[in-house]
Formats: C-alpha cells, sequence, structure tokens
C-alpha cells in the first residue's frame, strides 16, 4: 500500500510538472559530479554466462534511454549476453506494460532451456549528449 501510494503520488506530481513545463531533470545529467556518481552506480558488464535482457523506450523521459545505450554497446564490447528491445514514443508510465510481454517470454525461454539471443548487432537508436564523456 505504501509503495502504490509513493507512486502514485510521484506520477501525479511529475503529471503536473509536465503540464506546467516543468523539467524533470533540472540539473545537467552530462556535468562532471553527476557523471561520477552515474558511474559508481553503473554496473559492471556480465560474464555472457549470465544473459540479461534490457527494455527501453526511446520516448522515456525518467530513465533516459541514452546511458542504457551506453551500457549496450560497453556489454557488447564486453562479450556479455544482452539482449535490448528498443521501442519508440512509449512514456515512461506505459514501458513496462508495453515491454512485460517480452519480458515474460523471455524467462520463460530461459527457464525452458531455450538459448538467449545477443542482440548487439543491432545498434542503439540513441546516443549521448554532446560532450558526454564516456569511460
Amino acid at each position: 500500500r505504501l509503495a502504490n501510494e509513493c507512486i502514485i503520488a510521484a506520477a501525479i506530481e511529475g503529471m503536473v510538472r509536465i503540464d506546467l513545463g516543468q523539467e524533470f531533470f533540472v540539473k545537467n545529467l552530462t556535468e562532471t559530479e553527476w557523471g561520477v556518481k552515474a558511474g559508481e552506480q553503473t554496473p559492471p558488464p556480465l560474464p555472457a554466462s549470465m544473459p540479461v535482457f534490457i527494455g527501453q523506450s526511446t520516448a522515456d523521459a525518467v530513465v533516459l534511454p541514452w546511458p542504457n545505450a551506453v551500457l549496450q554497446e560497453k556489454w557488447c564490447k564486453a562479450g556479455s549476453m544482452i539482449e535490448m528491445l528498443w521501442i519508440g514514443d512509449v512514456s515512461h508510465q506505459d514501458t513496462a506494460t508495453t515491454i512485460g510481454p517480452a519480458v515474460v517470454d523471455w524467462i520463460a525461454d530461459r527457464f525452458a532451456g531455450r538459448p538467449p539471443t545477443r542482440t548487439c548487432d543491432v545498434a542503439p537508436p540513441v546516443s549521448p549528449p554532446a560532450g558526454t564523456t564516456i569511460s
């Protein structure tokens, strides 16, 4: 109940802020301090024996798409077994319900012993903002 109330309150606040023309992020996320914090919270690439599925909307204004594009490129380069599903024109609030069926299928395939798909041959549809330092 508490989590639901928190999520609903945050969603309502977010919608009001959007209607008022306020940006969700008021700081420049490419600034050094933010970049350091983001780097500290970014998981290292997983070994190929640990497949991972990531679904991301290119229109998400809360979970920005470009950091996951960077993650995809880094993990692919490191040999991770990553399957990325990029969707467009879907809000943050609707991303989970849009991607959910693909997630369920992906998990069912793992339990059924089917091999994961590596989508590293498909480039991310977004790029980091100009001037972003990527280590």
